[in-house]
């Protein structure tokens, strides 16, 4: 019974929405990084994307102006300043499943070759 009881509770509290996957190519219009901020500390070792069009987000993911990343992910940071810098589109995918604050999370982004 306790097992039971165990699974049941386990598969109420630790089972998360599946996130769904969103992708497009688009130019990057902005990149910044915030590195502690002690008013909204959700926001806190984060590089933020920015993009002109936002159509192609599900809803809850274009209330904010852009997506944001881990700052550990230097890859994407990277990726992203190139493209801003030479202003090319990338293939950008974010998720809706794991929001950091109201934004939604980039997590691949693709730079063509020219």
């Amino acid at each position: 019974m306790r097992w039971a009881l165990t699974l049941l509770l386990g598969g109420l509290t630790a089972t998360p929405a599946a996130a769904e996957q969103y992708w497009t190519t688009a130019p990057i219009t902005a990149v910044s990084a915030v590195a502690k901020d002690d008013k909204y500390p959700q926001y806190s070792d984060v590089i933020y994307i920015g993009f002109a069009d936002k159509s192609w987000l599900p809803e809850r993911c274009r209330k904010a102006p852009g997506l944001l990343a881990n700052a550990t992910d230097k890859a994407l940071l990277t990726l992203a300043l190139a493209a801003l810098e030479h202003g090319r589109p990338v293939d950008i995918k974010a998720e809706d499943g794991r929001m950091i604050g109201e934004y939604c999370r980039v997590f691949q982004i693709t730079l063509h070759a020219p």
